[in-house]
């Protein structure tokens, strides 16, 4: 075992390797040896788990490996000299465990520009949710929005739809003259 410093212990696999034959083949009693080693009684629990996934996986390659060589440990230690000659470093830092208090789990938010057609029915649909579903709101919601992005078309259309006393009047002279149009092109 080597210490580079006081948050960082390197272990040879051989070192280990010989601590897991001798105890019968058994990765916690690996993981017990290395935690006396690291003389850290202030530990974490998250940080003991991430020592003992490390330690798992660690013999989970040799127990796969092993079987390759007829369970011959002997074997084991001539076929895969270069990962024996290799070291396991186990850092306790607490840099490692620091996590984002503002992470959110799950899909990222997207946003209605970007969204496909079912997402932005559901958007719309919350949004209406949201609002007990007054159309009078949505509705000059829509026209500062088309103003404010300087859409004068839609603008146009709004002021004339929701000031017009015949708006359905309105509506169907729209459509028609948008029907003929394109009738006759």
């Amino acid at each position: 075992m080597q210490n580079f410093s006081q948050e960082t212990f390197v272990f040879q696999h051989e070192e280990l390797l010989n601590i897991w034959e001798e105890c019968g083949r058994k990765s916690d009693v690996v993981f017990e040896w290395v935690i006396k080693k690291i003389k850290n009684n202030e530990l974490s629990l998250e940080k003991k788990d991430d020592i003992r996934k490390k330690i798992r996986n660690l013999f989970s390659y040799v127990t796969k490996k092993l079987s390759n060589c007829n369970r011959s440990l002997k074997r084991f230690k001539e076929k895969h000299a270069t990962w024996i000659s290799a070291t396991a470093v186990i850092s306790i830092s607490d840099k490692d465990y620091e996590k984002p208090c503002s992470s959110k789990i799950g899909r990222p938010q997207v946003n209605y520009t970007c969204a496909k057609d079912r997402m932005k029915r559901k958007l719309a649909n919350d949004l209406s949710s949201e609002q007990d579903h007054n159309t009078d709101l949505m509705v000059h919601a829509t026209k500062i929005s088309a103003r404010k992005s300087n859409n004068k078309d839609l603008t146009f259309v709004l002021k004339h739809i929701t000031s017009s006393p015949t708006r359905p009047n309105f509506r169907r002279d729209r459509t028609r003259v948008i029907d003929v149009q394109t009738s006759t092109a």
